[in-house]
This record gives structure tokens, sequence and C-alpha cells, in this order.
């Protein structure tokens, strides 16, 4: 039985990254047609874990092209925070009315790298036995 599983699984995450990929390149013509906006880091979001465990994700303010004042917190969290309050951020403000993003790698790409790490080693796995068998088996 695990001598099923196991590989499924891997074919599986491996191919998986067809979709993260799409999903990624979505994410980034979406940010492409994003209107960009400064917004400053105005206080912290505590989050606990479930050891027990604080991280803060960022309370962020921005005004729009329009000038309407928005208010945000971020998705994700950190610990130390991802940035102090008062600095300056790049704030990603969607027209289709999407939440919004603030240009920082975990918040925007993390999750899609992980996945993608995840499916680069499970191919890798699934292929390495056929290179090594290859390049050494005679």
């Amino acid at each position: 039985m695990g001598k099923i599983i196991l590989p499924t699984l891997g074919y599986v995450a491996a191919l998986s990254l067809v979709f993260c990929i799409f999903l990624v390149i979505r994410k980034h013509e979406a940010l492409l047609r994003a209107q960009q906006c400064e917004g400053s880091v105005i206080g912290y979001a505590a989050r606990r874990g479930t050891k027990g465990g604080t991280t803060y994700a960022l309370k962020i303010n921005y005004h729009d092209d329009q000038g309407r004042a928005h208010d945000f917190t971020t998705k994700t969290s950190s610990k130390p925070p991802a940035r102090t309050i008062g600095e300056k951020v790049i704030v990603f403000h969607y027209p289709d009315g999407s939440p919004p993003s603030v240009l920082l790698f975990g918040e925007l790409y993390l999750g899609y790298w992980i996945w993608f790490c995840v499916g680069i080693c499970a191919a890798g796995c699934l292929v390495a036995p056929r290179i090594l068998n290859f390049l050494y088996v005679r």
C-alpha cells in the first residue's frame, strides 16, 4: 500500500506545479494592473498561534488615486513585525475590488514559493532514481 501512496502523492505534488505557475503568473498580471499607492504602517494586529506564540500583522493606511482613505490588515503576520510603525510601504489597490496587497514577499508570494519548492522536491525524488540508473547502470 505504501508503495502506491507515496509515489502518487509525489506525482500529484509535481503535477500541481502547473497550477502553481499559472497562479503566480495570474498574480503577477494582477499586480501589474493594480494601482500603486503609498501607504504607511499605522499599527499591528496581534495573532495568537496554536502553540501560544504571537505574531503581528501590519495595519496599513493608504489613499487611492481618488483620494479616498483605506485601512486594511495584511493577511500574513510575523515576529518581529515585517515593518515598523510609521514606515512607508507600497500598496496595490486592485480595480476589481479585491482586497489590497502590500509589497512584501511573504504577503504576495510566500505561499506560492513553498508550494513550488515542495513540488520541485517531489519531482526531483521521482526523477532522480531514473537519472541515476541512466548515468550509472551499464
